[in-house]
């Protein structure tokens, strides 16, 4: 294939991943309104363990922590 093909070719495909990236988005958006995922939860401080309850920062240090103990 000539350059001027292969560039049209990828043009085409990156414009195609960028469509479909904005219609899942759209879509996840649209399900998220409509379903409500979550609702009648309660999150703080309602755990089955009765431990602390860890937040994502505690979770990612807690993994940066162990990695570095395990080179």
């Amino acid at each position: 294939m000539d350059s001027k093909a292969c560039g049209r070719m990828g043009l085409l495909t990156v414009t195609y991943y960028l469509w479909t990236t904005f219609i899942a988005v759209v879509v996840g958006i649209i399900l998220v309104l409509i379903i409500h995922p979550g609702t009648g939860t309660e999150m703080e401080g309602h755990r089955l363990g009765g431990g602390p309850v860890l937040t994502s920062a505690d979770a990612l240090l807690d993994l940066i922590r162990t990695a570095s103990k395990n080179p």
